[in-house]
């Protein structure tokens, strides 16, 4: 990934690291073939930390849709963990039905139960999500939307999604 572009930070004196890609790119490409490998159930969360070159390029939704955002894609993240890959196999254009925006942020990262589902399904659904998810769908083209951290057992990688 590294060789790909990717950002890699070690935290020192602890044995972890995290590793900072963009939905798409190539350091992502290497990600995703790498993780649909694993067997181990990441815990994913969704955090609004936009770096200094996508600030400066006025890229980031305006302080007031901050936390109906984040909801929203934390949300999407809740109602994709417990489903199995077999869903997407059966659902139409390979996205299943979810519900809305949940009501109360949740807590915990969730835990996926299975590794491709945290993978580019998730990821284009939040940027394309359902009709009732009004603050993703009224971003403009481009925007950054957040972070998808998807925590292993001793990496953290930091998933940068924009709206397409």
């Amino acid at each position: 990934m590294i060789q790909n572009g990717c950002e890699f930070e070690r935290f020192v004196g602890e044995d972890l690291c995290r590793i900072g890609v963009e939905f798409g790119d190539e350091a992502w490409k290497v990600y995703e073939q790498w993780a649909e490998t694993k067997q181990d159930e990441p815990a994913v969360q969704a955090v609004f930390s936009p770096n200094t070159a996508t600030i400066e390029k006025d890229l980031c939704p305006s302080d007031a849709t901050f936390y109906p955002l984040i909801l929203e894609v934390n949300s999407i993240i809740f109602h994709y963990g417990p489903l199995l890959f077999e869903h997407f196999l059966q659902a139409p254009a390979s996205q299943p039905v979810i519900p809305g925006p949940l009501i109360v942020m949740p807590c915990d990262p969730v835990r996926f139960h299975h590794t491709k589902v945290a993978l580019s399904g998730l990821m284009r659904r939040i940027q394309a999500p359902p009709a009732s998810y009004p603050t993703l769908l009224g971003l403009r083209s481009g925007s950054y939307i957040c972070h998808v951290q998807q925590i292993w057992g001793n990496a953290i990688v930091c998933i940068a999604v924009f709206k397409p």
